[in-house]
């Protein structure tokens, strides 16, 4: 497989979003932190051209529960799981994902 890695400057404003839960585990509040760049892993494998772009902060690493978080449009979605619009909407996903665990 041939592949192949571009880092692009973000141009819109977008957060890595991650929840902070307290003693109790309730989810309480969303942390942002601003995307500076992503991470564009380019493959091309039999002919198809495939792309996967990951957020790249200036904190070192990703959260193991995250999203992304567009302001511009208040909409937010989870890699490769869902979306949604609002950070009420976010805050309540941050909750059900902690409820299960």
């Amino acid at each position: 497989m041939k592949s192949s890695i571009v880092i692009i400057p973000n141009s819109r404003p977008a957060y890595v979003a991650e929840s902070c839960a307290d003693e109790n585990n309730n989810v309480g509040e969303v942390v942002l932190m601003p995307i500076t760049a992503w991470r564009v892993e380019y493959s091309t494998d039999s002919g198809n051209d495939d792309a996967c772009a990951t957020p790249i902060t200036t904190e070192l690493g990703l959260p193991s529960n995250y999203a992304i978080f567009y302001s511009d449009t208040n909409q937010w979605s989870v890699p490769f799981d869902t979306w949604g619009t609002g950070m009420d909407d976010l805050l309540k996903h941050f909750q059900d994902i902690e409820d299960k665990s």
